[in-house]
């Protein structure tokens, strides 16, 4: 596993995983706009779709970042694997 390639998997994974989490998020806000003022504040007047893309976006990368992690580990431990068996 080189550098480059772990760097690549684990920024697509950050990626693909925060697009992801920002159009859960911002689909949460648009047909489910109460969740928000339920976890939040009833009375603060928010905009629940920018509110949902926003948390999507960031818990989206956090996971992805993490994901990406986890698989480049899984990858250079199967490289390493493979290669001591020769």
């Amino acid at each position: 596993m080189t550098f480059g390639r772990a760097a690549g998997v684990i920024s697509a994974s950050a990626v693909v995983c925060a697009a992801v989490g920002a159009g859960l998020g911002a689909a949460i806000g648009k047909f489910s706009p109460d969740y928000y003022r339920a976890v939040f504040s009833k009375s603060a007047d928010l905009d629940q779709v920018s509110l949902g893309f926003g948390l999507g976006l960031t818990q989206g990368l956090a996971v992805g970042l993490i994901l990406g992690v986890v698989i480049t580990g899984i990858l250079t431990w199967q490289h390493i694997r493979l290669s001591t068996r020769r």
